[in-house]
This record gives structure tokens, sequence and C-alpha cells, in this order.
């Protein structure tokens, strides 16, 4: 358990640096991601941490079928809607809160296999 925090440490120390060097008091994952690709001691993490928002994105786009036909406005629609889901919840019929993050799931399914967006 110490080595795991240490390894933790290091690596949020790090991004740290570069996110106070942009004049930024919180981390980002590109901070994250930047102070990974500094070190060759974390070429391990190459797979689970993107270097480029850009390419994790165009990968959930690109789905199993590797058609790469969702854009960005797609991607920002359905973050927004996971936003304000988090931030507001909706009334079901009978006035209790509804499952808004169960939607938003189906619908970040359905995008990512290439189906139309479900109705909320």
């Amino acid at each position: 358990m110490r080595n795991f925090t240490v390894f933790i440490a290091e690596i949020t120390s790090r991004a740290f640096i570069i996110a106070d060097s942009n004049k930024r008091r919180t981390l980002s994952r590109s901070d994250i991601a930047k102070a990974l690709s500094k070190s060759d001691q974390f070429d391990f993490l190459i797979d689970i941490v993107p270097r480029e928002p850009h390419q994790y994105f165009s990968a959930i786009g690109r789905g199993a079928s590797g058609s790469g036909t969702r854009n960005d406005e797609e991607i920002r629609d359905l973050t927004a809607a996971a936003t304000a889901s988090e931030t507001k919840p909706q009334l079901g019929a009978q006035g209790e809160a509804g499952n808004s993050s169960t939607e938003v799931l189906e619908q970040l399914e359905s995008l990512l296999n290439g189906g139309p967006v479900p109705d909320v």
C-alpha cells in the first residue's frame, strides 16, 4: 500500500508542476498525460492514459465499427447533458428523482455503437 501511495504522489506532484506553470491550481487529465510523457519511467501507462485528449475522443467516436462518424459537437452535447443531469435531479411521473445517469449512459452507449440517440 505504501508503494502505491508514493507512486500516486509522484504522478500528482509532476502534474501539479505542469498545472502551476500554466497558472492553474487544479489538475486536469492533460496535465497528468503531459507529466507522464515527460519521463520514460511511466511508459508502461501509455495505453491507460492517452497522451492527447483528441485521440481518446476519436477512439470513442469510432467505436467498434471504426467509422469515425461522431463529431466534437455530439461529444460536447453529451458531456453537457451528463453535467446537467448531475446538478439537477429530474423528477419522474410520481415526483421521484429520475434515474438520469442511466439515461445518459444509454445515450453514450448508443453513440458508441453507432445507433441513433434515444429520446429522453
